[in-house]
């Protein structure tokens, strides 16, 4: 779905007062739509790294309470093998408690190089809110895995995992800048080239 606005939220709200059945979770999806970063100053352009407004791929996902470290890896995991498959410097970073939202419990973070600023830049970044959400939002499932939810009587809250995939705009300025050829052109990777138009692939 296309959300105005990024928000991990508004996903988390399409389930509020969701009583799931046990064998609906984990529920997984993704939301494409822009970001606003009101802390960025407009009136001057310092990079693609660095805007105010920029389109972004969020992640969402439900899942049993006993379940969460687990999905919570292999979508960290995931990602970075996306990434690794690209000609880039990139790390994982385990994100200080300091940097929290008040409703996070655990976030890890990939971040690239960028040959111009000399230092490392947020792509993409996963975390975890256990019940947090899912407690103000009722998003509830069956305790007993072989009740239904219709007749389940005790329930537990889902946990819920959410994350961007892709920073646009700062891959993109990653990539331009580490994808150069002798002579200065651009030379798209070729993981990507199946992904970009004939005739852009051409350039």
């Amino acid at each position: 779905m296309y959300l105005t606005g990024v928000s991990s939220a508004a996903f988390a709200a399409y389930y509020m007062m969701a009583v799931l059945e046990y064998s609906e979770l984990p529920q997984r999806c993704f939301s494409v739509g822009t970001y606003y970063d009101a802390t960025k100053d407009f009136k001057s352009f310092t990079g693609l790294h660095n805007l105010m407004q920029r389109k972004q791929i969020e992640i969402g996902c439900l899942c049993h309470t006993d379940s969460e470290g687990d999905v919570f890896k292999q979508i960290v995991t995931t990602l970075f093998d996306l990434y690794s498959k690209l000609p880039l410097q990139l790390r994982l970073v385990e994100v200080s408690v300091q940097d929290f939202l008040p409703s996070m419990y655990r976030k890890q973070a990939i971040e690239v190089w960028l040959p111009s600023t000399q230092e490392y830049h947020e792509v993409a970044s996963v975390y975890s809110c256990r019940d947090y959400v899912s407690r103000r939002l009722k998003i509830r499932y069956p305790a007993d895995s072989k009740q239904t939810a219709a007749l389940s009587r005790k329930r537990l809250h889902a946990h819920t995992i959410h994350g961007t995939a892709v920073q646009i705009p700062v891959l993109l300025a990653v990539l331009l800048e580490s994808c150069q050829s002798e002579n200065n052109s651009f030379v798209i990777p070729a993981e990507l080239k199946e992904f970009v138009p004939k005739a852009v692939s051409l350039v």
